[in-house]
């Protein structure tokens, strides 16, 4: 992103590089996070003003707009009834991908977690894959939606976060 967009500093706290043995073990009320973290400090912009825009292409992620038919985004039920379908029909329509295949919602929430329905926000700057699990996970994914014989020459293992 261009320095169009507002600038402000921030510390986020990464895994540091001789942190080997990273889990976070979440249940209800508490957590334990094996990881060791360090502190950086950070540039960050608003993308959703940003010029040119992010894209996948040339910031490895991308901004869009939604509507969705769930009404009531803390209700899992309905979350799974609905939005699956919707979130494929998204991800074909912004990367031009033939299947795209979705593993299940998370929900998250800065309040209290105790009920265990609902995950705590990240605590620290994390990927959610890695070069050796990414194709595992897209082998294991794909094979149940295969038609016989069909292959696939690229795969994108990614989080779609919302807002609301």
């Amino acid at each position: 992103m261009d320095g169009a967009a507002p600038l402000t500093e921030g510390i986020l706290n990464h895994v540091r590089r001789d942190s080997l043995v990273n889990r976070r073990f979440v249940f209800p009320g508490d957590e334990v996070n094996t990881g060791k973290f360090e502190p950086h400090r950070v540039a960050i912009r608003n993308a959703r003003i940003a010029n040119p825009r992010p894209t996948l292409a040339t910031h490895g992620f991308e901004l869009f707009q939604h509507k969705s038919a769930v009404r009531n985004f803390a209700d899992l039920a309905e979350i799974d009834a609905i939005y699956p379908g919707e979130i494929v029909e998204a991800i074909k329509s912004i990367t031009g991908a033939d299947l795209v295949v979705t593993i299940g919602a998370t929900l998250r929430t800065s309040a209290d977690t105790s009920s265990g329905a609902k995950q705590p926000p990240a605590a620290d700057v994390h990927c959610d894959t890695s070069p050796t699990h990414g194709p595992k996970l897209a082998h294991a994914l794909f094979q149940p939606h295969a038609a016989e014989g069909k292959r696939y020459r690229r795969s994108l293992v990614t989080s779609l976060w919302r807002t609301y």
